[in-house]
């Protein structure tokens, strides 16, 4: 009875503290701005980024690139991503205009060219690896549309006023960071622009990677990791085939009982939900799930975990 409690007490215990949330704060690996109104140009180096349409009537976007794989646990589930950009001088409305960042699914690059005056404003012309309005990487293959490519549906959205910090979060965003977490080779990170880009004066000045210290880009990213679980507790619990191709068995050790089961997807959401019926052992069909990375819950009555499973 004694070694049952205290197992009970173990496998609560690890389980709260693999299941504690965990923050890293990352800065940019690269950034750029690219220009419309200067296609040949960049700003790699530059102390700024710049986005929105400035007074020529031209739309300017940014480029951010984060290193997920080398900073978050490969086992690890994301359940928060907070992106803070600092903006340096804004034109336009006092009310402000949405700026929103979209995945970009291409690879672009950030060479050494440097522009001068407030941050590099048109930029200068730019060096391999540069990316400008026509090319990902200069002398490499062009963008498939001008001006970046990217998905149009936005990761997040912030409205954006007057000079200071911004954030851009979301459900979006957490799915991204878990994409590039499991598939780092698809990792082109975010295009940032305004959502109405033909007002004249609109354009947002930001500090880039090289600029103010303080005050470069960083992206929070919130997570929970199984990796450091006991070894005895971990074999409490069992879950096979993983890869699966449908089916999936689920064993717990006799001194625990399934209380219930979910099965979610990478934002969140509840895909499945049964109860355990206190048994320790359960088959789930998820046959009718099409193929990709899902979160099984398992909930025990005496703690839970979470455990990716790969559906082919």
């Amino acid at each position: 009875m004694k070694k049952q409690l205290l197992t009970s007490l173990l496998f609560t215990f690890v389980l709260s503290q693999c299941l504690a949330q965990t923050t890293v704060f990352i800065n940019p690996v690269q950034d750029n701005s690219i220009y419309s109104g200067f296609t040949a140009n960049s700003n790699g180096i530059g102390p700024s980024l710049f986005s929105a349409t400035p007074g020529s009537g031209n739309p300017n976007r940014a480029l951010l690139q984060f290193d997920i794989a080398g900073n978050v646990p490969a086992t690890a589930t994301i359940t928060n991503a907070v992106l803070t950009l600092n903006c340096e001088a804004r034109g336009g409305a006092s009310a402000g205009e949405n700026h929103s960042i979209h995945v970009v699914i291409t690879p672009w690059g950030e060479g050494p060219s440097l522009g001068g005056g407030a941050g590099g404003g048109g930029g200068v012309p730019a060096i391999p690896p540069d990316a400008t309005w026509l090319f990902g990487i200069l002398g490499g293959v062009p963008w498939i549309t001008p001006g970046g490519d990217f998905i149009p549906v936005p990761s997040a959205t912030t409205l954006v006023g007057p000079p200071g910090p911004y954030i851009w979060t979301g459900a979006n965003m957490v799915a991204d960071v878990q994409t590039w977490l499991v598939s780092p080779a698809i990792n082109y990170g975010w295009l940032l622009k305004i959502d109405i880009e033909g007002i004249p004066g609109t354009s947002s000045r930001w500090t880039s990677r090289e600029g103010t210290p303080a005050l470069i880009p960083a992206l929070a990213v919130t997570y929970t990791d199984t990796l450091n679980i006991e070894d005895d507790v971990l074999n409490a619990i069992r879950v096979y085939p993983n890869p699966t191709r449908g089916h999936v068995n689920i064993a717990l050790n006799e001194e625990f009982k399934l209380e219930n089961l979910r099965i979610l997807n990478l934002l969140g959401q509840v895909l499945l939900e049964m109860p355990g019926e206190q048994s320790d052992f359960m088959t789930l069909d998820l046959s009718s799930l099409q193929s990709g990375i899902y979160l099984l819950e398992i909930n025990s009555g005496r703690g839970s975990m979470r455990k990716r499973i790969v559906r082919k």
